[in-house]
């Protein structure tokens, strides 16, 4: 699928998660909702939802203006649900083989069930990755948040080959999570993100439901 839009959203979602959390199903879709509306405002988007469960025709309607990729049957897809730190990347580099862009589209990685901010602003987002500014802590290393980044359109396979390292990474257990293998495969390859001090986006956490900025 060919998207010529300048400004993409892309979200993983898993509206019937394996994992703990204290929100409903019909919640989560319901948060997942908001997400797109916040980026109703960005000139030029459009929102990308890899959603990790099955989802009935009512609740795919619920998602109509946005594209909607789901993966009934796939056993990968499946797999790497049963855990978030698995499956995240996996639902984001499934949706990036199901869409072609433009080299100077901006490719956004927003969280499912997070949402914009009316600080944010596509501008600041310079470079070909941009994420906000990483933490390191001993015995963990340093790490990228994943709740907002970007990367340029004409990283989008480079940026393959990097969730696939991140996939193996956390299966060897070289790292902890997902943000920790992100940073790794980053360092290792010499790439230096532009590092922002705030991303401008909120949402709940999943386990706990607090509420946080970034």
């Amino acid at each position: 699928m060919v998207i010529e839009n300048k400004n993409i959203f892309i979200s993983s979602a898993c509206s019937y998660p394996k994992d703990f959390t204290i929100f409903s199903a019909s919640e989560r879709i319901q948060h997942l909702r908001q997400t797109v509306d916040s980026c109703k405002r960005i000139d030029d988007s459009i929102n990308i939802i890899s959603e990790g469960s099955s989802l009935s025709k009512e609740e795919k309607q619920i998602f109509k203006d946005s594209i909607l990729f789901t993966y009934e049957n796939d056993k990968t897809i499946e797999w790497g649900t049963q855990s978030k730190q698995i499956g995240t990347p996996i639902l984001w580099l499934a949706a990036l083989q199901n869409i072609e862009v433009l080299p100077d589209a901006n490719i956004f990685f927003l969280s499912g069930r997070y949402q914009l901010l009316p600080d944010f602003n596509v501008n600041i987002f310079s470079g070909d990755y941009a994420f906000k500014k990483h933490w390191y802590a001993e015995g963990r290393g340093g790490w990228y948040g994943t709740q907002l980044y970007k990367i340029s359109g004409s990283k989008k396979t480079e940026y393959e080959h990097i969730l696939q390292e991140c996939v193996n990474r956390i299966m060897h257990r070289t790292a902890q999570d997902i943000e920790c293998a992100i940073y790794q495969s980053l360092e290792e390859r010499n790439i230096k993100p532009t590092e922002l001090d705030a991303v401008h986006c909120t949402g709940l956490l999943g386990p706990n439901g607090k509420n946080e900025k970034h």
